[in-house]
């Protein structure tokens, strides 16, 4: 590794790491941010005191665990970052979803969510959910959720819309809306039919621009419906679950059988809506065009109008067994190439060998080719690890050993490149070792590992000294979970949280490596669409949090943000906050390191409150000039458009004045609006009622009443 600096760990090699030649060199001076790698210098984002996602600490139940570091997406090409807060912008309301906007003056921030269906509360009583396009200009709304009455022992629900988005809303239920970005008017997806009972509709996935949507409702809104998937297009529904033959069958989106649906980033709906895979009486499928009237089919049930709808089960066997039982685990985002496993049992081709456990098999829509990947005589798939986008790199775990230097009967770590034979990467610790979670490189319901979007690198979590490094934690005498990547191309393995001067004297959980299950982009709620953010980039670039003090600037013995950039290793966040610091997310090219901190990092942040912030190469505004605007009442709400139907006018998105010049030591009393037990109660209920499982559903309300009492 590289010689580092000793203050922010910047490598000595790199000019623009130690500030030289930095165009912006006066702001980073003025904010004390020098240590900063690739000429970064701080903005703040949100408005000062409104606290984005979690109430005081970002602690959790681990040490150096970041509770909700989902609730964030930055856009893929603007720079601009919508998120989330327990706290809205402005006593005035609650909107809970919010979108922050750079400009040359600064940052502007608003609450997106529309003023409806509060009952003259919060907007979080009737359980609002927001999603958002990769690029942020196209918004799904979720209404309604508590609309169904007093269930929960809540004391608060939503009895009626208050007021309706539009004229034909179904009372009583959860609503799905889609934003015309154009006008700012909302348009009811899960409409209707007459004579129908509205059920409640929950939003599952879409194409990249949300011109097909695809949801979950009970009602029957086509005649050939049971409680099944629907798809939204051109304004109207179409059922998706459709068996090859063109009749009807009941059938859900494919997920990874967690309760944070992973339908969207493991590309369950091809990018531009054209295909989704479903599960249906035990098989797995893939319907294309269902906007489109059925094909005509041919002697051997084949589509012969591929133009046409048409459904094909991926898992049927082109040898002699059964077939189905397949498990879908990645797709590319074009939804042309498959990655799923099967039992051997099934017998999906020739070469697959009996009593080996779960296999590997790679599907191609075009042509229809299926490819046992792992045809060895124990493969024991364990589950998947990333994709590349155009699925050319695929990254799994398995305990059978399948190529040289792999364990077997222990959790190996494989790539597969464009249908080759799997490569071995690293023997894993199993998920009990150090009493570390281990096992979420691989686990659905965590999906820690991250891969780049060209498929190169792979950044994962492991307790085994993989480099070498003694990762022995001084105080435990554990193994200390630690961040690897793997390079692909150049096969090379890396530790990227290994501290270079020594080892470790305290605990290093890495949760900036790892997905929690947000639900929903922002919402954090379970069952709906999750994202992942982008700790590793295409030029193998890692953002991630440690509790280890990596560089001699991080003294505050508390969780900060680093980037790993060409062996060296760089402190985003000050190291000397009093509280812990959390990596939210990046822009795909690294130049926007968003995170929340306590601390006030430039002047106009006086307040005690935890903010997000932007860590920019190439960023800051003069300290007297721009920043985070202030927020003041309704001016906190996004423009209402012209003729809406919102109860009452409310301002353009709101601009203020910039940073002030107080001293950051002189911190105003903490404004901050907190959500009542009450409020607290309904987004823990919310959260529960999209558990699959019965029991755990069961569970999960125990759980927030427990928490949270009777809602006072």
């Amino acid at each position: 590794m590289l010689a580092l600096l000793a203050l922010g760990g910047a490598s000595a090699a790199s000019p623009a790491f130690a500030g030289e030649g930095c165009e912006n060199e006066a702001r980073r001076v003025e904010q004390g941010s020098t240590y900063l790698p690739d000429c970064r210098a701080y903005e703040l984002v949100s408005p000062p005191g409104t606290s984005p996602y979690t109430e005081g600490s970002l602690g959790g139940a681990l040490p150096g665990e970041v509770k909700a570091t989902g609730l964030a997406r930055a856009s893929v090409d603007s720079g601009d970052i919508a998120w989330a807060s327990y706290y809205p912008l402005s006593e005035s309301f609650g909107g809970f979803f919010n979108l922050s906007t750079r400009t040359e003056a600064g940052w502007s921030s608003a609450s997106v969510i529309p003023p409806t269906s509060t009952n003259g509360g919060p907007d979080l009583t009737c359980g609002p959910s927001m999603f958002f396009s990769a690029d942020l200009s196209q918004r799904i709304l979720e209404d309604g959720f508590s609309s169904d009455g007093p269930e929960d022992n809540s004391g608060e629900y939503c009895p009626s819309n208050d007021p309706s988005l539009v004229a034909d809303e179904p009372e009583g239920v959860q609503n799905i809306f889609l934003r015309d970005p154009a006008s700012g008017s909302f348009q009811l997806v899960n409409a209707t039919p007459t004579g129908v009972k509205p059920s409640a509709a929950i939003f599952e996935d879409a194409s990249t621009d949300f011109s097909h949507i695809f949801f979950e409702d009970a009602a029957q809104l086509t005649p050939e419906a049971q409680d099944g998937l629907y798809e939204w297009a051109g304004g109207a529904v179409h059922l998706v679950t459709f068996r090859p033959n063109g009749t009807a069958v009941q059938g859900s989106l494919v997920d990874r059988g967690n309760e944070q649906s992973s339908a969207s980033y493991m590309n369950a709906v091809s990018s531009d809506g054209k295909r989704a895979f479903f599960e249906a009486e035990g098989n797995l499928y893939v319907r294309e065009n269902a906007e489109q009237e059925q094909s005509p089919l041919g002697a051997k049930g084949e589509c012969t109008e591929p133009e046409k709808a048409c459904t094909v089960q991926i898992d049927a066997s082109q040898s002699s067994g059964p077939g189905g039982g397949g498990k879908f685990l990645d797709a590319n985002a074009e939804g042309t190439k498959v990655y799923f496993s099967d039992d051997a049992g099934a017998m999906l081709t020739s070469d697959t060998q009996p009593g080996s456990g779960q296999n590997l098999y790679e599907y191609e829509l075009q042509g229809g080719s299926l490819t046992d990947l792992t045809p060895v005589d124990h493969a024991e798939v364990m589950g998947p690890s990333g994709i590349a986008e155009d699925g050319s790199y695929f990254y799994f775990v398995a305990s059978g050993s399948l190529a040289l230097g792999a364990t077997e009967g222990q959790p190996n770590l494989y790539v597969v490149h464009d249908g080759g034979a799997p490569s071995f990467i690293a023997t894993l610790g199993n998920s009990s070792t150090g009493g570390h979670p281990e096992s979420w490189a691989w686990t659905p319901e965590w999906q820690t590992a991250r891969v780049s979007p060209n498929g190169r690198y792979i950044g994962f979590n492991s307790v085994m000294s993989l480099t070498g490094y003694d990762n022995t934690d001084a105080n435990t005498g554990s193994p200390d979970l630690e961040i690897f990547l793997y390079d692909a191309v150049t096969d090379k393995l890396s530790c990227v949280s290994c501290d270079p001067n020594g080892a470790p004297v305290g605990l290093s959980e890495l949760p900036g490596a790892r997905l929690i299950g947000t639900g929903g982009n922002l919402d954090g709620g379970g069952g709906q669409p999750a994202y992942i953010q982008r700790n590793v980039l295409n030029n193998g670039h890692v953002f991630f949090n440690t509790l280890e003090p990596l560089v001699a600037g991080d003294v505050n013995g508390q969780v900060d943000v680093y980037e790993y950039a060409q062996g060296a290793t760089s402190l985003l966040s000050s190291g000397t906050s009093s509280e812990e610091s959390a990596f939210y997310d990046a822009s795909p090219d690294g130049k926007d390191v968003f995170f929340g901190t306590a601390q006030g990092l430039v002047a106009g942040d006086g307040d005690n409150a935890l903010s997000l912030y932007d860590a920019r190469v190439e960023g800051g505004f003069a300290e007297s000039a721009g920043g985070a605007a202030a927020c003041n009442g309704e001016g906190c709400r996004e423009a209402a458009p012209a003729g809406s139907v919102f109860s009452a006018p409310v301002s353009a998105i709101f601009t203020g004045p910039g940073n002030s010049s107080a001293p950051r030591n002189e911190r105003p009393p903490d404004k901050t609006v907190k959500l009542t037990h009450r409020q607290k109660l309904v987004r823990a209920l919310k959260a529960c009622r999209h558990l699959k499982n019965l029991h755990r559903r069961a569970t999960c309300r125990r759980y927030a009443r427990r928490k949270f009492g009777s809602g006072k």
